[in-house]
């Protein structure tokens, strides 16, 4: 049985919040924590969850009526990402993605400094520290993963052909 590679997320970060699956946001970067936890990947600095509460990875799971422990066993058996695809397609109610994007797309560092410390928020999302509060955790996130991996985005960077390549790998702004 063939089955999809574990990640190795201290090398590199999962896929942006901003890419999607079926229409909504954290899917793919949520499977890519799934799969740094198989056999031989790993998680790196990435979590799930902290001490201090759910991560957006939860609050998308919790928006799916999915459980953490259903999607890890999906990611284990899975052949490639289109049989993930194919189950939430069949199995998980997608009809509110609307409701669970703008979850999703909703907080910002100032509402998540209203549940955490600011020490230990900056900890956490050491690129924070130079955004305004204002600023979308999701651009947060991805600030956080080009500080971590500043070789792996100019690699992505050189690879890219054409300026709309490149604009892809740019988080989505909101209008």
């Amino acid at each position: 049985d063939i089955t999809m590679e574990p990640l190795d997320l201290s090398v590199r970060p999962p896929r942006s919040p901003y890419a999607q699956m079926h229409g909504i946001y954290m899917i793919p970067r949520t499977i890519d924590k799934m799969r740094a936890q198989l056999p031989g990947g790993k998680l790196g600095p990435y979590s799930l969850s902290t001490e201090f509460g759910p991560g957006l990875s939860i609050f998308l799971l919790d928006g799916l009526r999915l459980s953490e422990k259903t999607l890890f066993q999906l990611v284990q058996q899975a052949q490639a990402e289109e049989d993930i695809v194919n189950w939430l397609q069949g199995s998980v109610d997608l009809s509110g993605k609307a409701r669970i994007n703008e979850m999703l797309l909703g907080p910002t560092a100032g509402d998540v400094l209203e549940l955490i410390p600011q020490s230990i928020f900056d900890e956490f999302y050491p690129a924070a520290k130079t955004m305004p509060k204002t600023a979308p955790m999701f651009d947060i996130l991805i600030e956080d993963d080009r500080l971590m991996f500043p070789a792996y985005f100019a690699v992505r960077l050189r690879q890219r052909s054409s300026p709309a390549e490149i604009y892809a790998m740019l988080p989505a702004r909101k209008q």
